[in-house]
């Protein structure tokens, strides 16, 4: 498990997150929301150790990440953050990156290797591509190829930064189908979102963050019923029900 505790983080010695303290359930999809700009990023970075905190700790099963030899911390923690280089690579490498933090001094692939990144490519349904550049795939085929790689790098827990950003409503659904998939491999997965409905329809647990702060957190449904979204995002939330099946979804309006 994650545990926050009293973490703040910033860049510059500007304070972005203020002290927050938290917890990530095991087994569980979080998703963190909230305006630009509230922190939502920062605490994924800290959390992963992309950044080191200004104060407080995090803590991966009791103990303090930086404290974590850093391949260690590769093998039980993997992250996707929202800003990436296109590296000129083809899917298979790319995907091979994430064994890594696996690999012998003799930094040799193993046949165990090669067969965990053939399963994830399996898995996210991008084998056919195995030979092509990534350059050459289109943005929603390169955040399959991302995802991939994380399953191939086998952690307990996955972060993943805006994974839908920039892609179509049907790439989006895909990634969230992805994400699912990593969550039923029994994976812990924190993600950060911006598409509320998304959030609040495809999370067991939110995380709402209001300026560097933890505004409240809960199921979808209790985020919704407390108006704290509506406060937050300064808009009007409505529950939809649809269909035979009765899937919910959420429609905001300006106030």
């Amino acid at each position: 498990m994650i545990e926050l505790k009293n973490l703040r983080a910033g860049y510059d010695k500007e304070e972005k997150l203020h002290p927050i303290s938290l917890s990530f359930e095991e087994g569980k999809v979080t998703t963190i929301i909230g305006p630009n700009g509230c922190g939502k990023s920062t605490l994924l970075k800290a959390a992963s150790r992309l950044i080191k905190p200004m104060g407080g700790q995090v803590l991966l099963n009791g103990q303090d990440i930086l404290k974590i030899p850093r391949k260690t911390f590769a093998k039980q923690v993997s992250i996707l953050p929202q800003v990436r280089t296109v590296p000129n690579i083809t899917v298979e490498g790319l995907v091979m990156h994430g064994r890594f933090p696996h690999l012998g001094y003799s930094r040799r692939y193993s046949k165990k290797d090669k067969e965990i990144a053939q399963y994830a490519m399996e898995q996210t349904g991008i084998a056919q591509f195995a030979y092509k550049n990534l350059l050459e795939l289109s943005g929603g085929e390169r955040q399959k190829v991302y995802i991939a790689m994380v399953i191939a790098q086998d952690t307990q827990v996955v972060f993943l930064d805006e994974p839908t950003t920039y892609l179509d409503i049907k790439h989006q659904f895909e990634v969230m189908a992805l994400v699912h998939k990593l969550n039923q491999m029994g994976k812990t997965v924190v993600m950060v979102l911006h598409d509320l409905d998304l959030a609040l329809t495809q999370s067991g647990h939110i995380v709402l963050m209001e300026e560097g702060n933890l505004a409240m957190q809960g199921t979808p449904m209790q985020l919704y019923q407390s108006g704290e979204i509506a406060r937050v995002f300064g808009v009007q939330v409505h529950l939809v029900q649809a269909g035979a099946d009765k899937n919910a979804h959420f429609v905001f309006d300006t106030l």
